[in-house]
């Protein structure tokens, strides 16, 4: 049986889940939309806000489609006071790049013994 490829959202959302998990400092993670993203659908984007990361502006980084995530994902990660100089536009993503959906964090389960 050929196995089902999850949409990109599912993907998305798995992703960001397990930078949630992975990441202590994870404050935020958005979806980022473009208007080329009507054309290349088959896309994840996403703008994560991170107290421990470094500050360096808007520096997208790419990654390939591979077996684990079967979509190419662009990612920018940024620290809290960045992520406000973007909602206020003092720092810009890049040209028709705008912040979507926020991907909520799971919620924290808890085993009782």
């Amino acid at each position: 049986m050929k196995k089902k490829i999850p949409t990109v959202d599912e993907v998305a959302s798995d992703l960001a889940n397990k930078h949630f998990e992975l990441e202590p400092g994870m404050q935020h993670i958005f979806r980022l939309r473009t208007k080329q993203a009507k054309q290349n659908p088959e896309r994840i984007m996403l703008l994560e806000v991170n107290e421990y990361t470094v500050p360096g502006g808007i520096m997208p980084l790419y990654f390939g489609a591979n077996a684990v995530i079967p979509y190419p994902c662009i990612i920018v990660e940024v620290t809290p006071e960045e992520y406000e100089k973007v909602k206020s536009k003092e720092l810009k993503l890049p040209d028709g790049w705008k912040i979507g959906d926020e991907i909520q964090r799971p919620a924290e389960t808890t085993e009782v013994k």
